[in-house]
């Protein structure tokens, strides 16, 4: 009901409110979780309803790639794309520039097959899920988006173009914020896939698999390393 999930809401808002950061932490940290779970969170009712939406999401996640690789096989075969494994995690840090950190939600082992001339290979990729609560947001999402239910945004080819890999990244995921925050968080997981969910609290409205070249990867850590 209405009130179980504001009493919820109400009391993760709480809880965040009275952590917090563990004293070895340095500078740096503190302020990078007082960030994250006091002025991003806290502050945000959708975003607090959002965190609550996420286990149903990724719980769905398998059962809507399924259906995906059904769907395309009655008119193309390929991409497919499996979720072998996935679980929650918190901070993701890089091993050797602890000052790169994010907090995506969730890792997972896929398995990607481009097309019938190539094996199946296994990667570690970042989960990203967005929940549109806002009836605005909610109708955007759907005329964006419109029948195309998963998209693959492969940018392994832009390497001698990364403004190329821009514009086609922001076709794939207009939101600016959204493109950086899933940028980063490969970056800080050491991955070159991520998968970026769409979704309202009545399930999954759509997906994007970005699929990055080391060369972007590299490039990106250049710029934010000085």
């Amino acid at each position: 009901s209405d009130a179980d999930k504001e009493a919820k809401i109400t009391e993760m808002r709480e809880r965040l409110v009275q952590w917090q950061p563990p004293p070895v932490l340095d500078e740096m940290h503190k302020m990078l979780f007082e960030q994250m779970f006091h002025e991003k969170w806290v502050k945000n009712a959708a975003a607090a309803s959002g965190t609550l939406n996420e286990p149903k999401v990724a719980k769905g996640l398998h059962d809507f790639l399924e259906k995906f690789n059904k769907h395309s096989g009655s008119s193309m075969e390929y991409p497919k794309v499996h979720i072998l494994y996935h679980r929650s995690t918190g901070l993701v840090a890089d091993k050797w520039f602890p000052s790169l950190a994010a907090s995506p939600d969730g890792i997972m082992a896929i398995s990607y097959q481009h097309n019938s001339e190539t094996a199946a290979t296994v990667h570690c990729a970042t989960l990203e899920i967005k929940t549109r609560v806002a009836r605005d947001t909610v109708a955007a999402m759907e005329v964006h988006r419109q029948n195309e239910l998963f998209t693959i945004c492969d940018l392994q080819d832009y390497d001698n173009n990364l403004d190329e890999a821009g514009k086609e990244f922001k076709t794939m995921i207009p939101d600016g914020s959204h493109r950086e925050q899933v940028l980063h968080q490969a970056v800080c997981a050491n991955v070159t896939h991520s998968l970026y969910v769409e979704a309202s609290t009545s399930g999954i409205r759509h997906a994007v698999l970005v699929i990055f070249s080391q060369h972007i990867l590299d490039e990106y850590k250049s710029l934010i390393q000085y």
